[in-house]
């Protein structure tokens, strides 16, 4: 306001003057023009008026949240290795153990055979394709071996903690009927975990508007 009187060239007549000041003390207002209190204020000992039902909600909501969100969190792994893909039958065997299952790296093919029989070994959908025993393997087998991950694969004693799907080496070279089933079974996990979630959704607005009602908080 001041700045706005010096640019009348400094001549400012004593009511101009008084006007100025007043309007630089005025109160603050709210959204309806009303002058707010001190007591609008917000501190942050205001806590100490909520009621007992808001620290119940809290509490509730912590112990809620605290169970479930580490349980799906996990939920989805335990039920991919209990339901959608299990380990591989331990009575079957590959006709080449040392020798990709599937892939540009295997030109023919390597059966899964049952050990007691010698046929060809029914794998359940919901186990996981055989993987070899071992697997030594560089840069210098494949002309794609720029994709991989590393320039070498050597495990003496393969496990599947071993194969990571997301590498171009298992995944398209060596063994991607394995990755290949890997891939549509945490799809399928993932579909039954975000059930949990679905129905949060939806019900949640429904439920929301009855609390509201009922309780008369709307």
């Amino acid at each position: 306001a001041i700045k706005k009187l010096k640019k009348r060239g400094g001549d400012v007549a004593s009511t101009e003057l008084t006007e100025a000041l007043l309007e630089c003390d005025a109160p603050v207002r709210d959204e309806n023009n009303n002058p707010c209190s001190e007591s609008d204020e917000v501190r942050l000992t205001d806590f100490r008026k909520f009621g007992i039902m808001f620290w119940l909600l809290t509490i509730s909501c912590f112990v809620v949240y605290g169970c479930v969100l580490p349980f799906n969190n996990v939920a989805a792994g335990i039920l991919l290795e209990r339901n959608y893909y299990k380990s591989a039958p331990s009575s079957c065997h590959l006709l080449h153990p040392d020798q990709c299952t599937s892939g540009y790296l295997q030109n023919g093919t390597n059966p899964s055979l049952s050990d007691s029989t010698g046929a060809l070994c029914s794998i359940d959908p919901s186990q996981a394709p055989l993987l070899p025993s071992s697997v030594n393997i560089t840069s210098s087998a494949s002309d794609q071996s720029g994709e991989w991950d590393n320039e070498a694969y050597v495990y003496p004693n393969l496990t599947t903690h071993d194969v990571q799907c997301n590498d171009p080496f298992w995944y398209s070279a060596c063994t991607s009927d394995y990755c290949s089933k890997e891939s549509a079974s945490t799809e399928r996990a993932g579909k039954v975990m975000s059930i949990p979630y679905l129905i949060s959704a939806l019900s949640s607005p429904p439920l929301g508007l009855t609390v509201d009602k009922i309780g008369r908080r709307a």
